[in-house]
Parts: structure tokens; C-alpha cells; sequence
């Protein structure tokens, strides 16, 4: 199966089979009945680089909260963005919204996540949104994000979105 890998049995230490497959569902995998973990980009360098780190992001540090289908489809369909326009997903995790969006320009500051967006083919800055929009002179048409709320981040992340958003942008 493509972009699926079967999860075997490796002892009895149930601990850390649960560990195993919340790492694989943090970086994209879906499991399915049939007994595969499936991935919607090939995990190989993904998980190869988690072997050898022995490190997987912080979800909490790192605020990340995965944007659910439904909403990131709505999210990118308000946004009405067209072939033409340049757009930015700030804060991208794993792509929730920016598989949605043609052309996007992905911000994210893990470095995992960043392996998970470019085996996806976004083109991927690995960097604290923050920090890179202060820095940036880009300007984007759409900016559609799902941006981390915890101490009032997501006010920081709106106001600096809304200074690469170009005029009449969304």
C-alpha cells in the first residue's frame, strides 16, 4: 500500500505501543482496520529522522492542534483563493489546511513538521511564524491559519498575518 506502513508487534510493553502510534498519528498516519498506518506523503524520512533523534515535537509547547477537514475546507473556501494569488499558511503543522491550497507558502517553527510539509511538496519556511513575519518583506494575497491560542498567541499571529496581508487581501 503507498504511503502506509504496518505497525508489528513489539513485545508485550503496551506503554510503549500506545507511545508508538500517538507519534505516528502526530505526523499524519491514520490507522486503518486493516491493521496499516497510512500516510497521506511517503513517512520514511520522517520517521527515520525520529529514530534517530529520539524526538517528536511537543504538541503543547508547541500549540499544536491539528485543524479538523471540515473546518480547514471552509476556512480555504471563505478565503476564495485563486491560481493567481500568493498565499500563506503560518503555523502549518502538518498541513491540515495548506493540502488544501495550491501553491502555499508554509510557515512552521518544528523541525519535524517541517520533513512532514516538504515530503508533502509545500514549499516550507522552519521557522517561528513571529519572528519570520517581523523579518519578512513578502506580501501575501490569502493568509488562511489556524494559529496557536495559549497566552493570547493567537492575537500576536493575527496582528502579524494581517501586516504581510496586501491590499484588498484576505
Amino acid at each position: 500500500i503507498k504511503n502506509a506502513i504496518q505497525f508489528g508487534h513489539y513485545g508485550e510493553d503496551k506503554h510503549a505501543v500506545s507511545e508508538a502510534k500517538d507519534v505516528l498519528a502526530s505526523i499524519g498516519g491514520v490507522w486503518n482496520k486493516e491493521g496499516w498506518w497510512q500516510f497521506d506523503y511517503n513517512p520514511e524520512d520522517v520517521i527515520d529522522s525520529i529514530v534517530a533523534s529520539g524526538c517528536v515535537p511537543d504538541q503543547k509547547a508547541h500549540q499544536f492542534y491539528p485543524t479538523p477537514e471540515k473546518i480547514a475546507q471552509m476556512a480555504v473556501e471563505i478565503a476564495a483563493i485563486e491560481l493567481h494569488h500568493q498565499s500563506l499558511e503560518p503555523s502549518a503543522g502538518i498541513a491540515s489546511i495548506a493540502d488544501l491550497i495550491p501553491g502555499v507558502l508554509c510557515v512552521e517553527v518544528s523541525e519535524l513538521r517541517c520533513d512532514v510539509l516538504r515530503a508533502k511538496g509545500h514549499q516550507t519556511v522552519c521557522a517561528d511564524f513571529s519572528q519570520w513575519a517581523e523579518k519578512s518583506n513578502q506580501s501575501f494575497d490569502r493568509i488562511v491559519m489556524n494559529p496557536p491560542f495559549d497566552r493570547g498567541q493567537w492575537s500576536a499571529h493575527l496582528e502579524a498575518a494581517a501586516k504581510l496581508l496586501k491590499p484588498h487581501g484576505r
